[in-house]
């Protein structure tokens, strides 16, 4: 590569993995063109639709030379953002799903804290949930917990004990540079569901400094009746779940953050395996309880530690429900039943009276004597 090429290479790279997302990319390529911050290029990455999607693409790459479109047969929305990767010559790197929206100053807020300190690796921006069907915009607590993570200002993610129960898996928030994605080999899962879980929280977890943007500039498109435009059953991919997790640890202890984050993993890891548990429907969940039980719980590294290691008290019961009852009825009962109050202290003995102390010694005596 020349150095005009070189030079020629925009500072971020927007890769956005599009499926049958006709309805919704025309306002979302209008929000990217109409970005405060132009030096960008978006890879649109066309993953086998058979509506007019690549039509839209194409005409948008037409009318801006920042706009590429790239085609490949459906595999997947994470085989679709690792497809982008590979055709992305940013410095940093940003997905968007083809659904949502986003503010017009989304970039320029996240590049502005990397252009300002180079020892950046991620910076963070929050979201809200975009109801189409009403038009409504409502926060979302569920991405940052923002009584947690601090806001603008660099920080160590393993400064904060539960810092993966604080920030969500999802990707789309998060800008994150290109060195460190190659410099770890990340890429995206090609799961059915969870597919951006392990490479974000890799990402995160292998930082060395992140960068919160307390503004919402993202907005993820949903449905007021809790409904999900991707929404896929529970109850036969629960396992994306599990192997996201098993990535993350792989890819931390090869990262040589496995010291700093094995706490704050096995508590992530022991919270998304209770909340996928209880997630599945009731005709799912005896194959999950055998799954955590002989297989899953072993190899996510999870159990064996002190009790006080674990932050959550019912994560904790859980996990030792699943392991000593063989039935779901079981963990349920288990989990149902009350806890003992803990004792209050015992209250100080009265210091005996001098006649009583004078009597116990003479009978200690004639013990002795004996």
């Amino acid at each position: 590569m020349t150095q005009k090429d070189q030079d020629a290479n925009p500072t971020v790279s927007i890769v956005i993995p599009v499926y049958n997302a006709e309805a919704f990319l025309d306002p979302l390529l209008d929000n990217l063109k109409a970005q405060t911050f132009t030096d960008f290029e978006v890879i649109c990455v066309n993953d086998g639709s058979s509506d007019s999607s690549l039509d839209i693409l194409e005409r948008a790459s037409e009318q801006d030379s920042r706009f590429h479109a790239v085609t490949r047969e459906n595999g997947g929305e994470g085989a679709a953002r690792n497809t982008g990767l590979e055709h992305a010559r940013g410095k940093y790197i940003i997905c968007v799903d083809a659904d949502d929206l986003v503010e017009p100053n989304l970039l320029e807020a996240m590049v502005q804290p990397f252009l300002a300190d180079d020892s950046l690796d991620v910076v963070l921006c929050d979201l809200d949930n975009y109801f189409d069907d009403i038009d409504e915009f409502r926060a979302a607590p569920w991405a940052i917990n923002k009584q947690h993570i601090p806001a603008g200002i660099s920080f160590q993610p393993k400064d904060i004990p539960d810092f993966y129960n604080w920030v969500t898996g999802y990707c789309a928030n998060k800008m994150v540079k290109r060195s460190l994605i190659e410099d770890h080999s990340l890429r995206w899962q090609e799961v059915r569901t969870h597919g951006d879980m392990a490479f974000t929280q890799s990402a995160l977890g292998i930082a060395d400094n992140v960068y919160f943007v307390n503004q919402e500039l993202y907005h993820h498109r949903k449905r007021s009746d809790g409904g999900s435009l991707s929404d896929i059953t529970q109850d036969t991919l629960y396992e994306c779940l599990f192997l996201a997790l098993e990535e993350i640890k792989n890819n931390l202890t090869r990262a040589g953050k496995w010291p700093d984050f094995e706490s704050i993993f096995v508590n992530y890891a022991l919270a998304q395996c209770r909340w996928k548990y209880f997630k599945v429907s009731d005709n799912a969940r005896p194959n999950v309880h055998a799954s955590l039980r002989n297989s899953w719980f072993r190899r996510l590294g999870v159990t064996g530690y002190p009790k006080e290691f674990y932050h959550s008290e019912r994560d904790y019961r859980f996990m030792v429900a699943v392991l000593e009852r063989k039935t779901p009825q079981g963990v349920k009962e288990a989990m149902d039943k009350p806890q003992a109050k803990k004792k209050a202290p015992a209250t100080p003995a009265k210091p005996a009276k001098a006649s009583t102390a004078k009597k116990a010694k003479r009978f200690v005596k004639r013990i002795l004597k004996h």
